[in-house]
């Protein structure tokens, strides 16, 4: 694309200063990252313009590829690194994963210089164990390590599942852990009704961002699982590195006191919903998803004037939406576009 062609780690031709000369077909893969000098550089910018800061290096290397201008890219400066291979056509005497990287590095394509070949499966535990350490020192963030088997010929005999290859498996590291505070649990409605427990938490930076919100996923979990209690004090960590769970209460740190929610929930099932079907906040939610479908002609779905539309058509039985023709006055009085979808 021509947001990649602006990285500067990402070759446009072949230098051919290997032997033998680049084959026919070759296709490369990796992955592009931001270093970290560069992305509190970036950073500081911002800062500078009143733009908003990023909160980590992988979600504005995504968005910044997403960009339909090829100079924010360039000016980002991202980085490239290659680690594996796709289609090849006349690539003689290469048998190995290593020999691969080798030769693509002497056509000028960037690799990893960490790459660490294993003679047994002690060395790969010594290499997974002293990398660890070394990992926090490198100028990108890592989770991990991926051990795979080195020669093709081993990989093609061993195959792949639906999923993954057989030949490889990816280490995880220990995701980083942090404590905190839980200020309250509040819960937000489905548009069928459907509540999902969000735990709202005092501010604590964790794996490159300040963390105050974590899905609890649903009130089996928060109740039966976590026992979670306002004012507990709570163990946390990003799943994958990205999102936000809470792993467990510490139990020395607890201060008496609970609140109940008035909720029911079928049995067998993990979730829960509201009481009443016909209530504000499940109407409310259902008529935003409504809105929101690429179906529905709703020029303005702002949430004020949904919730303001939502309080006219009220009236001592409930809510009145399917009066059509009250509900299109309204309508019409906020200057809405609602089309004919009922």
């Amino acid at each position: 694309t021509a947001q990649v062609r602006t990285i500067r780690a990402v070759p446009l031709k072949l230098t051919g200063r290997g032997k033998p000369a680049p084959p026919g077909i070759l296709e490369v893969r990796g992955e592009i990252f931001i270093p970290n000098r560069e992305f509190e550089r970036i950073n500081v910018d911002r800062e500078k313009a009143g733009d908003a800061l990023f909160a980590n290096a992988r979600n504005a290397t995504a968005g910044t590829l997403k960009s339909l201008d090829p100079q924010v890219v360039a000016e980002r400066r991202l980085s490239f690194v290659a680690h594996g291979r796709g289609e090849v056509q006349g690539m003689a005497g290469v048998e190995t994963y290593a020999d691969f990287l080798d030769r693509i590095s002497d056509w000028g394509v960037p690799i990893s210089p960490l790459l660490t070949v294993c003679e047994s499966i002690d060395d790969v535990v010594h290499t997974i164990e002293s990398f660890a350490d070394k990992r926090g020192s490198l100028d990108y963030g890592v989770d991990g390590m991926v051990v795979r088997v080195s020669r093709f010929e081993q990989q093609d005999k061993l195959g792949s599942t639906s999923k993954a290859p057989r030949w490889c498996i990816a280490f995880k590291y220990p995701a980083e852990q942090a404590q905190t505070k839980l200020l309250r649990v509040d819960f937000q409605v489905g548009k069928l009704g459907s509540l999902t427990p969000v735990a709202r938490l005092e501010p604590v930076f964790l794996a490159g961002s300040t963390v105050s919100n974590a899905s609890l996923h649903n009130v089996v979990q928060m109740r039966k699982k976590l026992d979670l209690r306002e004012n507990d004090t709570v163990m946390i960590e990003k799943a994958g590195e990205i999102i936000p769970q809470v792993l467990a209460v510490v139990q020395q740190k607890r201060k008496p006191g609970a609140t109940a929610t008035r909720t029911k929930r079928k049995r067998g099932q993990l979730c829960t919903r509201l009481k009443t079907h016909w209530s504000f906040s499940n109407r409310l939610r259902r008529g935003i998803g409504s809105a929101a479908g690429s179906s529905r002609r709703v020029r303005s779905r702002g949430w004020l004037l949904y919730r303001s539309l939502i309080r006219k058509v009220r009236n001592k039985n409930g809510l009145c939406f399917r009066r059509k023709l009250a509900l299109c006055k309204i309508v019409k009085e906020n200057s809405l576009a609602f089309y004919n979808h009922w």
